[in-house]
């Protein structure tokens, strides 16, 4: 681990704290490639590591042409992985780095991703009707004010559409009723007239572009390393930001700790990495053993299972207590059956007496 300054951007630190580490990683651990975030995925990171070590990451959106590939690649031309994931394999050099890209289409991320946008259309949908009844209510004073006012607020649209479009005038007399003949207006002032609707193009453009994700590695042979063996990679890096993720919550209490000095902070955040560290190995073994031995415990919603987090083994041991009598280890309470399950597959060194 490596503590980092919170203003700094994770564009311009992953690459040299991967060539800081990848040495000491390669000696100790046999490491064979890194797995990272999109954040490393510029030019100068790549030049920096790509002659290094293998990369697996995620190409970020914002790269020049990468929407437009969600938006118009063709779903049925994909390769089927599972019932979720279908792929295809597209070659690029980019940095100077030949490499692999994997278009990814998940199922299950374009299904969540379309109910986040029909809420969001809901909203944006409101807001521009409300934004052009406004317009619709100002006066101008001449056509091309409005005209110009039309161009600006059709621009701005992103659910809507605009029809049946008429820039109307009206006259303005100093006296009421009906005018007289020949009688000239005190003024002239013009109004827009326009329905809104939605505007199917726009949001089936931006459906197809939901459920994508575009991976790279600079390992170019697929007998050595498999799509699914790279989209496997990347996705077990959920379990580090998890980890990570559990560091930040209330009960560790770290965030109750405040810290001025760099040291200090750095100091926190080694002894949180190592709590991790010793977390995430009691989690390994607890799953591990489970399921070699073929024995399951029940979660939170009472299923059984073979792989809980160590966060609920530490919740399902709240309320076990030993009873003591003048030093003495009377017994211990509340033990139940899957506590020594737990137990059990730990080994010796958890059993009690």
């Amino acid at each position: 681990m490596k503590s980092g300054s919170g203003n700094q951007s994770d564009q311009t630190t992953f690459a040299p704290i991967i060539n800081e580490h990848i040495t000491s990683l390669k000696e100790g651990m046999q490491l064979e490639a890194v797995v990272c975030d999109a954040a490393l995925y510029s030019k100068a990171n790549l030049q920096e590591i790509g002659q290094q070590i293998t990369f697996i990451t995620r190409v970020p959106a914002t790269l020049n042409g990468v929407k437009s590939l969600y938006r118009h690649f063709p779903k049925q031309d994909l390769i089927s992985i599972d019932e979720n994931y279908s792929y295809t394999l597209l070659g690029s050099i980019y940095g100077g780095i030949p490499q692999r890209w994997i278009l990814v289409h998940s199922q299950k991320a374009f299904e969540k991703e379309a109910r986040t946008l029909n809420s969001h259309d809901l909203k944006a949908g409101k807001k521009e009707r409300a934004a052009l009844k406004k317009l619709r209510a100002q006066k101008f004073a001449c056509p091309k004010d409005a005209q110009k006012a039309l161009n600006e607020f059709h621009n701005q649209l992103n659910v809507l559409t605009l029809s049946d479009i008429i820039i109307k005038q009206r006259s303005h007399y100093s006296s009421p009723g009906k005018p007289k003949v020949h009688q000239k207006p005190e003024k002239i002032t013009y109004r827009i007239q326009a329905v809104a609707c939605s505007s199917l193009q726009k949001r089936q453009e931006r459906l197809n572009e939901k459920g994508w994700f575009l991976l790279a590695t600079n390992h170019l042979d697929e007998e050595k390393l498999s799509t699914e063996e790279i989209l496997q990679e990347y996705k077990n890096q959920q379990k580090v930001e998890r980890g990570f993720r559990f560091l930040k919550s209330t009960e560790f209490l770290a965030n109750s700790i405040f810290l001025e000095k760099p040291e200090r902070i750095m100091a926190l955040s080694m002894i949180m990495t190592l709590c991790l560290l010793v977390y995430a190995a009691l989690e390994f073994r607890i799953r591990q053993e489970l399921k070699k031995q073929g024995l399951t415990i029940p979660d939170q919603k009472g299923k059984l299972t073979h792989k809980p987090t160590a966060r609920w083994v530490f919740h399902l041991f709240v309320g076990v207590h030993i009873l003591y009598q003048q030093e003495r280890k009377l017994s211990i309470l509340n033990l139940k059956e899957t506590h020594l399950i737990i137990i059990k597959i730990l080994g010796y060194q958890y059993h009690y007496s």
